[in-house]
């Protein structure tokens, strides 16, 4: 696990998803991502890069000063509990990053 220094201000946390699918049909996978209390969901229903990869892109505007957690959720939904036939898909890659806004030294 890479640990890197909590930002000392609220910042944008900029993160990309490489989701694949396990066939071509139109049955979405939900993908949260939460930082610092900011959260931001998708629900993409077909890959947008070649047969079965999803290249999904997040950013958090005003992220806590100190975080230095990202969560990443996938969930399938269900026909019973939320009226949608959920798929299979696997995380297979991911990359953060914010820019260090600069300090005001009043």
């Amino acid at each position: 696990m890479y640990k890197r220094q909590a930002p000392l201000g609220p910042e944008t946390f900029h993160i990309e998803l490489a989701v694949v699918d396990n066939d071509k049909d139109n049955r979405p996978v939900w993908v949260t991502v939460t930082a610092g209390g900011v959260t931001q969901t998708v629900k993409p229903t077909a890959p947008n890069k070649g047969d079965l990869l999803n290249l999904l892109v997040f950013d958090l505007a005003n992220v806590p000063a100190g975080t230095d957690e990202i969560v990443i959720e996938m969930y399938s939904p269900s026909p019973a509990l939320d009226g949608v036939y959920g798929e299979s898909a696997s995380l297979v890659g991911m990359t953060a990053n914010y820019q260090c806004s600069p300090l005001n030294n009043d």
